[in-house]
């Protein structure tokens, strides 16, 4: 009965979430950046015009998408809805792996906050990797801990086939799949009593790993590369390590910021400079390697300033706010019913995960595998960057944790354990100001949010909305020459702001000269000609207007 009630408000909060944003966000019509990448490139498989180069991105997720694209067609809202259903499901698995490894009580708990976690109701159906990540690694769990119960080759096979899935969606899970192989190796090595012989459960694991992984390494292959799943690792590397590595998404100094924003410029722009700086074309593998190999110099140069840049992402890992690199969770909320709910957010989900790990480490072996598929989470993010939607998939493990720290805190508090309490609930509120430590300025890395948003207005033909969203990204980046350019097409379009208009194209104009950037030159001084005698036709403007 209460498992049906948590279930249907998860359903209802996914329902209004759907059905609000099909009709106010500008994006759920018209996807941008990686999102429309993924649409693309599913669109492209469905058309039989499937990548024959290396991949750059993962191909798991385009690959699931383009299923829906085949069922589908260009139906987005039928599309989403296919995803908040999924969504809705891995409340029902957060329950189940709940109650397989702690009881019915933390199964209801933990569904109960996944039910109501708003970046996972958001998240779920934004067109990104983790709509997929998040379910397999849960389901990968799932067939670990029976496995780890039941001693059955066959059930380690299937916890490596989805955390497999996982990986192929974002091989961040790569790192998941080895730790699980080792725990297998450890366990046995340590207690020698499990009716499953390592060289039984590990080949099998790592059989199911390896089976969605194997497919795409022969493509790459066959591309003329050695890539074991996409060619993107030493990008993200160098962003995340590089001389201007925040623990953010940033376009590092090398490039200009105009032409290194999205994967696909990214391919490009990272492959000319590496391939410029060792004189020579590179195969996609070797442009990761150089990028790696940057990074790591600069590590080299500067030990000290990595260490405390390594606990910078630590806490930016666990940090109650949603960084984005494109358009994110706060941002979005005006335009979703059901976000604009008190629902539970990571400023309390976290905490509550952080104390729910110890007690889950107390508590023996068998939920070894949440923290190993949590732990590649952090590593990764650690070891690269961290994003809102990269951090997405774990939020369903972490519910699992959060649901302990609940359930230990309710017996302790039945069995009138005062210590335990005091313990709890002071770990509990130490962790709540570390969670919410504003560790850089939110507003800051929310300049290509309103560029983006800017841009569905504009296409929409909603041209002051447009304007509105431009000009508050250039108050955080004024250097940004796309919101400049896309801010004077707007002013052109709107009666009377003809001159601010031109003002806007000079200011283009200028930019594009001081960078060399021909296209933004040309263009500026297209529209000028055009702008300007058209004023000078109207003569000076009216003082008393």
């Amino acid at each position: 009965m209460i498992l049906g009630v948590i279930l249907a408000i998860a359903a209802s909060l996914r329902l209004l979430h759907l059905l609000s944003t099909a009709r106010l966000d500008p994006f759920f019509y018209e996807p941008a950046v990686d999102p429309a990448i993924y649409l693309a490139w599913a669109k492209d498989i469905v058309a039989g015009k499937a990548p024959a180069n290396v991949f750059f991105l993962s191909p798991g997720y385009p690959f699931f998408l383009a299923g829906l694209v085949a069922l589908f067609g260009d139906d987005l809202f039928a599309i989403r809805a296919a995803h908040a259903a999924l969504g809705w499901c891995g409340v029902a698995l957060v329950y189940l792996l709940a109650r397989q490894v702690i009881g019915p009580r933390a199964g209801l708990v933990a569904a109960g906050i996944a039910a109501i976690c708003a970046p996972l109701v958001f998240y779920e159906q934004e067109l990104l990797p983790a709509a997929i990540q998040g379910p397999s690694s849960l389901l990968g769990c799932l067939f670990l801990h029976r496995a780890e119960a039941k001693q059955r080759w066959w059930l380690f096979s299937l916890g490596g086939l989805f955390l497999g899935l996982a990986s192929v969606a974002r091989p961040n899970l790569l790192a998941a799949c080895g730790f699980v192989a080792a725990w297998i190796l450890w366990r046995w090595v340590r207690t020698r009593s499990a009716a499953v012989h390592p060289w039984q459960a590990l080949p099998a694991f790592v059989l199911g790993c390896a089976l969605p992984i194997v497919p795409l390494t022969l493509h790459n292959h066959g591309a003329g590369d050695a890539v074991l799943i996409s060619a993107q690792g030493g990008h993200n590397f160098y962003i995340g390590n590089g001389p201007d590595a925040t623990g953010r998404f940033v376009v590092p100094r090398l490039f200009s910021p105009d032409m290194a924003d999205d994967p696909r410029e990214q391919a490009e722009v990272y492959a000319s400079y590496a391939e410029h700086v060792r004189g020579k074309a590179l195969r996609p593998s070797e442009v990761s390697g150089f990028y790696y190999d940057l990074a790591f110099d600069h590590i080299r140069a500067s030990p000290a300033a990595w260490a405390v840049l390594l606990g910078r992402k630590l806490l930016l890992f666990v940090n109650a706010y949603e960084a984005s690199s494109s358009r994110d969770f706060d941002s979005s909320r005006r335009f979703s019913t059901a976000l604009a709910l008190p629902l539970l957010t990571t400023a309390w989900l976290m905490p509550l995960s952080l104390v729910g790990i110890v007690f889950v480490a107390w508590r023996g072996p068998r939920p070894m595998p949440i923290l190993l598929v949590l732990a590649a989470h952090l590593v990764s993010g650690i070891a690269f960057f961290t994003l809102a939607h990269y951090r997405v998939p774990a939020l369903p493990l972490l519910c699992v944790v959060a649901a302990v720290a609940v359930h230990r805190g309710i017996d302790a508090l039945h069995a009138k354990q005062w210590r335990t309490l005091i313990v709890f609930a002071t770990a509990l509120f130490a962790a709540v100001p570390v969670v919410n430590l504003c560790l850089d300025d939110p507003q800051a890395s929310q300049f290509m949010v309103a560029y983006n948003l800017g841009n569905r207005f504009r296409n929409q033909g909603k041209l002051e909305q447009a304007a509105q969203e431009y000009n508050r990204s250039l108050s955080l980046q004024p250097e940004y020459l796309p919101a400049h350019n896309n801010l004077a097409l707007c002013l052109e379009g709107i009666p009377g702001q003809e001159r601010s208009a031109i003002q806007q194209w000079r200011i283009v104009l200028e930019a594009g000269q001081s960078r060399g950037e021909a296209l933004y030159i040309e263009r500026a001084r297209r529209h000028l000609l055009v702008l300007e005698q058209a004023a000078s036709s109207m003569g000076p403007p009216r003082e008393d207007r």
